[in-house]
């Protein structure tokens, strides 16, 4: 629902670089970690990312894509054929 937080943490089985986008609703797909870094950081399992979000007003859906590598990425770039792509996408009330 609007207004609700949400958090991340690493789930995985191993270290590796990640960078985490976010689209809500109709808006356009932004970078919400790393914030103000060129370079996807290294991230281990159980981290939790320093992310705070809140739930924007609307319907429609939040699309969350993490791109896992194992190097250093530009963040913005296109994922690489390695890059390991996890998405999720929640329902908003």
């Amino acid at each position: 629902r609007a207004g609700d937080g949400l958090e991340f943490k690493v789930r995985g089985e191993q270290t590796s670089y990640l960078e985490l986008r976010l689209r809500d609703g109709a808006a356009p797909a932004r970078t919400i970690f790393p914030t103000d870094a060129p370079m996807t950081p290294r991230v281990a399992p159980g981290d939790t990312l320093p992310v705070a979000l809140a739930v924007g007003p609307g319907g429609g859906k939040l699309v969350l894509t993490a791109l896992f590598s194992d190097r250093p990425r530009s963040v913005g770039a296109p994922p690489e054929p390695d890059t390991l792509l996890v998405t999720a996408v929640v329902a908003k009330e």
